[in-house]
């Protein structure tokens, strides 16, 4: 979305699920570019993830001014994260959205949330 007076971006709309959602609940989709399933639970990240993730991070810091702030970072980060677990972390069943996904049914989805979400703990490698 632009605003019509400034003509700058006010806003993105994500077409797949016609959604108006916060700044950054779709930037989980970078990390599809960065990597590939591999079978149908495990996640492989390119050679050159990490430094390609670390240029477009830090090319979305320095290109949009108001991102230049630690806070509005860590809550572009968090909304990172919170589309990580809303588009991975939840069935889609013919339409329906009334479950979490589960080992065994859904683990393509888990290898997503596997690689994308840290877990220092864990615990998502653990159910896999």
């Amino acid at each position: 979305m632009v605003d019509s007076k400034t003509w700058k971006i006010s806003g993105m709309v994500d077409w797949a699920e016609a959604e108006y959602l916060p700044f950054g609940m779709s930037l989980y989709c970078v990390d599809h570019l960065l990597g590939r399933l591999q079978g149908p639970n495990k996640f492989v990240w390119y050679d050159s993830a990490t430094e390609l993730r670390a240029v477009f991070w830090g090319a979305l810091w320095k290109r949009i001014p108001r991102l230049d702030d630690q806070v509005v970072q860590k809550a572009v980060r968090l909304a990172r994260d919170i589309g990580v677990l809303l588009w991975h972390g939840i069935a889609f069943d013919d339409g329906r959205i009334d479950r979490v996904v589960e080992v065994g049914q859904d683990d393509e989805e888990l290898a997503y949330l596997s690689a994308f979400v840290e877990d220092p703990e864990g615990i998502v490698k653990a159910l896999l």
